[in-house]
C-alpha cells in the first residue's frame, strides 16, 4: 500500500474519532442534567429495595449487633447508653453492674436506631434500616466528592461503581455501624477539602469538616484518624490567618461532638480504649497479609456484570494511557488525575485509616481485618478510582457524553437487579430467616421465657447474647460451653455473686440451651458452674430447682 494512502487513511481516521469524541462530549454536555438526575434516581431504588429486602429477607445480625440492639433497648428505656446483657464471667470476677454501660462501641448508631424506633418501627426492624439508609447517605457523599475533585460525571461515574461494590452492600443489610461512618467520613472530605467560596463560607465548612468527623468517630470510635486528615485538607498555603481559623474551627467542631465520649469513656474506664478483651495480638506481617487479602478480594467484582464493566473500564484507561503515552503526556496526566485539585484527599485517607488498622491488629484486641473493617476505605479508593479514570480518559478524548451514558447504564443496571430481588423478598409464602417472632414460635425454651420471664427477674443464659432480641430489656448474664480456654466460673463463686445481687430481682433463671451438635461441644470441668448444673449436684441442691424441661434445652430456677 503506498505511504501517502496509508497516512490518509490515519488522517481520516484520526478525524473521524476527534469528531466521535466531540459529538460525545456535546451530547453529554446538554444531557448532563438529564443523566445524573438518571444516576441519582437509579441509586434511590437501590436504596429502598435494598431496604426493603434487608428488612424482609436478607438483614442480618452479628455479635455486635445484639450489643447495638440491646444498647437502643435500653436508650429508649431510660437506662442510659447500656447494656442489659453482660457476659457472667465480667460479672462474677470483675464486678460488672447490670446494666453496663456501653463503651468499646460507638454510641451513634444505638442512638439513631431509638430514635427511628420512637417512630413506631420495631427495633430489630430499625436496626436493618438505618444502615440501609445512611448508605443512601454514602452514595450521595461519593456523589458530592466526586464532583467536588474533578467535576460532575466523576460523581456519577462513582456512584455508579459503588451501587456494584460488593462490601458496601455487605455492611448495607447488615445491623452494623460502617454505613453510619462512611457516610461522615464522606461529608467531612468534602467539606474539609472546598476551597471555593467567600471567607466566610470556607470557615463554616471547616467548622462542618469537624462536626462531621466528630459523628465519625461517635459512630466508629475507630475512624480517629479522620481527624488529621481534616486538618490536613484545610490548610491553605501563604495564608497564615485564615488556615489558623479553620483549623481553630474544624478542632471546635470535632471537640463538641467527641468531648462527651471521650470524656464519658475516661470517667467509666480510666483509659480511651474502654474494656479489654483476651484476644492475643498479632504479629505485622499476619496483619499485613490480612489487609493484603482482603484488598485483593475487593479488587474483583463479585457479579459478572461488575466484572465486566469493570475490565471494560480498565481497557478503557489502558488505552488512554497508551495514547497520552505516545503524546509524551503520560506521566503529568497521571499526576494531575491523582494529586491535581486536591485529589491527593481520596488518596491520603485510605492509605493511613489502613495503617492504623493493621497498627490496631498489632497492639489491640480487635477483630481480624475484613471488608467489614476495610470498607470506609476501600469505597473512598473506589471514587479516587472513578475520578482518576475520568480524569485520564478526558485527557485522552472528550469522552465526557460517552462517560455519562455508561454510568447512567451501570446504575440503572444496579438499580434494576436490587429491584427484581426485593419483588421476589415481597412474596408472603418466601421464609423469612430473620423472623423473630417465627423463631420465637419454634424453639421452646425461647417461648417459656416469654411467658414466664419479664423485666424484674435475671436470666442466666448459655449463648444468651440474643435475648435481647426476643425478650426485650431483661437483665441477662451470658455464658457458653464451648470455649475450652476460656477459665470456667466456678459454682461457689457464682452463688456467692446471687447472694450479693439477686436482691433486687423477683426470681432468677439459669438457662441451658442444646447447641446444633448437642451437649458433646460442651466444656464443664468438676467444680464449674456449667457442671454442678448439668451434672447430679444440682438435683441435690437445695436452692435449685427445674422449673422446665424442653425439647431445645432446660430452666433451672435458682433461690439464693
Amino acid at each position: 500500500m503506498p505511504a501517502g494512502l496509508m497516512h490518509a487513511e490515519r488522517e481520516w481516521l484520526g478525524a473521524a474519532c476527534r469528531g466521535v469524541g466531540r459529538a460525545l462530549s456535546a451530547v453529554g454536555t446538554r444531557g448532563r442534567r438529564f443523566v445524573a438526575a438518571g444516576v441519582l434516581a437509579a441509586a434511590l431504588v437501590y436504596v429502598a429495595a435494598l431496604g426493603i429486602r434487608s428488612v424482609l429477607y436478607e438483614g442480618a445480625f452479628s455479635p455486635d449487633s445484639l450489643v447495638y440492639v440491646d444498647t437502643a433497648r435500653n436508650l429508649a428505656a431510660g437506662r442510659g447508653i447500656s447494656n442489659s446483657v453482660v457476659s457472667l464471667d465480667a460479672a462474677v470476677y470483675e464486678g460488672a453492674p447490670i446494666p453496663r454501660p456501653m463503651i468499646n462501641w460507638g454510641p451513634l448508631y444505638p442512638a439513631a436506631i431509638a430514635g427511628t424506633s420512637l417512630l413506631g418501627v420495631p427495633v430489630t426492624a430499625a436496626a436493618l434500616l438505618v444502615p440501609v439508609v445512611f448508605l443512601g447517605v454514602a452514595l450521595a457523599g461519593a456523589y458530592l466528592l466526586g464532583r467536588q475533585m474533578l467535576d460532575e460525571v466523576a460523581g456519577l461515574v462513582a456512584v455508579a461503581i459503588l451501587l456494584h461494590f460488593a462490601p458496601l452492600r455487605h455492611v448495607g443489610v447488615h445491623a452494623w455501624s460502617e454505613t453510619l461512618g462512611l457516610a461522615f467520613v464522606l461529608l467531612a472530605l468534602y467539606l474539609a477539602a472546598a476551597r471555593a467560596g467567600t471567607g466566610a463560607r470556607r470557615r463554616m465548612r471547616a467548622l462542618g469538616a469537624g462536626l462531621a468527623a466528630g459523628l465519625a468517630y461517635a459512630a466508629r470510635p475507630a475512624l480517629a484518624p479522620l481527624l488529621p486528615m481534616c486538618l490536613l485538607l484545610v490548610v491553605e498555603r501563604r495564608r497564615l490567618r485564615p488556615t489558623v481559623e479553620r483549623l481553630a474551627l474544624c478542632l471546635a467542631g470535632y471537640a463538641a461532638v467527641t468531648g462527651p465520649v471521650v470524656l464519658r469513656t475516661l470517667l467509666l474506664t480510666g483509659h480511651l480504649q474502654g474494656h479489654r478483651s483476651p484476644r492475643p495480638m498479632v504479629p505485622f506481617r499476619q496483619a499485613a497479609s490480612d489487609l493484603a487479602r482482603v484488598l485483593a478480594d475487593v479488587a474483583v467484582p463479585a457479579s459478572w456484570t461488575a466484572r465486566a464493566a469493570c475490565l471494560a473500564g480498565v481497557l478503557s484507561v489502558l488505552i488512554a494511557c497508551a495514547a497520552l503515552v505516545r503524546r509524551r503526556r503520560l506521566v503529568p496526566a497521571v499526576r494531575d488525575a491523582l494529586a491535581g485539585g486536591r485529589r491527593f484527599a481520596l488518596t491520603l485517607w485510605p492509605a493511613g485509616y489502613l495503617a492504623f488498622l493493621v497498627y490496631c491488629e498489632m497492639h489491640y484486641p480487635i477483630d481480624p481485618i475484613d471488608a467489614r473493617l476495610t470498607v470506609v476505605a476501600t469505597a473512598v479508593l473506589a471514587i479516587l478510582a472513578a475520578v482518576a479514570a475520568v480524569r485520564l480518559l478526558n485527557a485522552s478524548a472528550p469522552l465526557t457524553g460517552l462517560l455519562c451514558a455508561l454510568s447512567l447504564v451501570i446504575a440503572g443496571g444496579a438499580a434494576a437487579g436490587e429491584a427484581l430481588a426485593a419483588r421476589t423478598a415481597l412474596n408472603p409464602r418466601l421464609p423469612r430467616p430473620y423472623d423473630y417472632g417465627r423463631k420465637l414460635a419454634h424453639s421452646e425454651t425461647l417461648a417459656w421465657l416469654a411467658d414466664h420471664a419479664s423485666g424484674r427477674d435475671l436470666i442466666v443464659c448459655e449463648n444468651g447474647l440474643d435475648l435481647t432480641i426476643y425478650l426485650g430489656v431483661v437483665d441477662t448474664l451470658f455464658f457458653s460451653c464451648a470455649e475450652p480456654w476460656k477459665p470456667p466460673v466456678a459454682f461457689d463463686d457464682f452463688m456467692v455473686y446471687l447472694g450479693n445481687h439477686a436482691g433486687g430481682y423477683e426470681r432468677v433463671f439459669v438457662v441451658f440451651r442444646e447447641s446444633p451438635a448437642g451437649r458433646a461441644e460442651r466444656y464443664a470441668p468438676p467444680g464449674s458452674f456449667a457442671a454442678a448444673f448439668l451434672g447430679d449436684e444440682a438435683a441435690a441442691h437445695p436452692a435449685i430447682a427445674v422449673a422446665a424441661r424442653l425439647d431445645d434445652g432446660v430452666v433451672f430456677e435458682v433461690t439464693p
